[in-house]
């Protein structure tokens, strides 16, 4: 009797797991930005508080701090502490969950989305199983820190993903995604040079535009204008940068602009924290990877890539608001820190919230 117990005390934890790994794995895992240096802490407030709404849908505090915990769980505990103390995390967490709520919506208006019998039934299941090992749904969701209504959403929506991703991601379609964008997987390496401003004002970028069409147009070499206008090292060097892939060693808005070019070819003005780029390919070493061996990676850059599409396709028919106590991006990407980022006005999270919930 104490093996079977064993056992079925296993099969939960089991099944617990699925339910983390089915959010984790099949919800796209959209890069958070390496915290800058302003350190605040955010505001006490209560798990239950609205953070944002999506139309008539809300996120709360609990649910952006759960979900950075998850985020960051693979970080030692001081470590992701100091993460979650960051405007920066706290806003790239509150807009994920924004952009999945906008997910979530077209799914309901596609017929895509678990209805609220089958999300019952689901539940349902998940309740027997507790009773195996002498728990209730409720006592496990106070354990967890997390509100019914909170926990229903989330076993539709990642039911409700899950379909939409098995609908949409079959072999071909995976095939041919790698096909078209197959220097992205293939291990495709290009040596490029570069014309680096590091005056980052509008005059700058105006000239940086200018000497585009000269280059365009044959009105200056692309040596010359190395030469007179590059404050990068590799001016000397005809701006050569060297051979680079899609995985670095440059910064990553540098890196996608490269990749969109053939050899010859020059790149439109490209902005990174570096400064202001124009981008020549020099020559192309293509890779060798095969569809097979990186259909892993294959498949999480498509999943990223079709829900960035969905937010992309409808944000503009859906009602968001952010609220003022919490840190977030305007609709123009800009940082806005609740009291001018002044840390007196912060307090340390509560510890209690950080169950994620899963």
């Amino acid at each position: 009797m104490q093996f079977k117990s064993t056992l079925l005390r296993r099969r939960f934890a089991a099944r617990i797991s699925v339910f983390a790994l089915l959010f984790f794995f099949c919800s796209p895992l959209v890069a958070l930005q390496e915290p800058a240096q302003q350190t605040v802490s955010p505001r006490d407030l209560p798990g239950e508080t609205v953070v944002a709404t999506v139309d008539d849908q809300v996120v709360t505090a609990g649910e952006v701090r759960r979900f950075l915990n998850e985020r960051f769980k693979h970080l030692a505990e001081a470590q992701r502490n100091a993460a979650l103390l960051r405007p920066e995390i706290l806003a790239s967490g509150l807009q994920q969950l924004i952009d999945r709520k906008i997910v979530f919506l077209k799914m309901v208006e596609d017929g895509t989305a678990y209805s609220d019998e089958s999300v019952a039934v689901e539940i349902a299941k998940f309740e027997r199983e507790l009773q195996v090992v002498g728990e209730t749904l409720d006592q496990w969701l106070e354990k967890q820190a997390i509100s019914r209504s909170h926990f229903e959403f989330e076993v539709r929506w990642r039911l409700s993903w899950k379909r939409l991703l098995d609908r949409s991601l079959s072999d071909q379609a995976l095939e041919n995604y790698y096909n078209f964008n197959r220097r992205k997987f293939d291990g495709t390496e290009l040596q490029v040079a570069h014309i680096l401003f590091q005056d980052t004002s509008s005059e700058s970028a105006a000239k940086m535009n200018r000497l585009r069409d000269d280059l365009s147009n044959g009105t200056v070499s692309w040596t010359d204008a190395v030469t007179g206008n590059s404050d990068a090292p590799s001016s000397n060097d005809n701006g050569l940068v060297g051979w680079i892939n899609i995985n670095g060693p440059m910064d990553p808005k540098f890196t996608a602009a490269a990749f969109e070019l053939e050899p010859g070819e020059i790149s439109e003005v490209t902005h990174s924290p570096f400064g202001i780029h124009l981008i020549k390919c020099m020559d192309v070493n293509p890779g060798k990877n095969e569809f097979r061996d990186v259909i892993d990676k294959v498949r999480s850059d498509a999943t990223e890539y079709g829900f960035r599409q969905i937010v992309t396709s409808t944000r503009d028919s859906r009602t968001v608001v952010r609220e003022a106590d919490w840190p977030h991006f305007d609709d123009d990407g800009n940082l806005i820190v609740p009291g001018d980022g002044n840390p007196a006005e912060f307090d340390s999270p509560d510890a209690s919230e950080s169950p994620d919930g899963r």
